[in-house]
């Protein structure tokens, strides 16, 4: 995502929900994001690497999903659990636990104003 972004123009871009400025929190955005993680595919290549300027709240509302952050075990999670994701962390899972079942989920995240929402992290040569 390009930097630079108005809070009105991130809440125009697909998968988001919804994003508002926080006024008790000046230069700070809440945005609300639908995730949809397909049926893990081992022919199919990882999610790419990337970084979010903000605390991301995860909460997954159908299936089981895996995610991590480079340092930390991977985390299974279940409909009705939730993960943390610090600022700036590196965030290196992002799928279904299922070869067979869908997983959706719903991200909050606090990001700086005119912060892109994520940053693709180079890839290793």
């Amino acid at each position: 995502m390009t930097p630079g972004l108005t809070v009105q123009e991130l809440a125009k871009l697909p998968g988001v929900i919804f994003a508002r400025p926080l006024s008790d929190v000046p230069g700070k955005n809440l945005v609300v994001v639908a995730l949809k993680f397909g049926p893990k595919d081992p022919s199919r290549p990882p999610a790419p690497a990337h970084r979010h300027p903000g605390s991301v709240y995860v909460y997954v509302t159908q299936g089981v999903a895996r995610l991590g952050v480079a340092g930390q075990p991977v985390q299974i999670v279940h409909t009705g659990e939730s993960f943390f994701e610090p600022p700036g962390a590196l965030h290196t899972v992002a799928e279904s636990a299922s070869t067979t079942e869908p997983a959706s989920a719903i991200a909050v995240l606090i990001a700086p104003e005119g912060a892109p929402l994520l940053t693709m992290e180079p890839k290793k040569k």
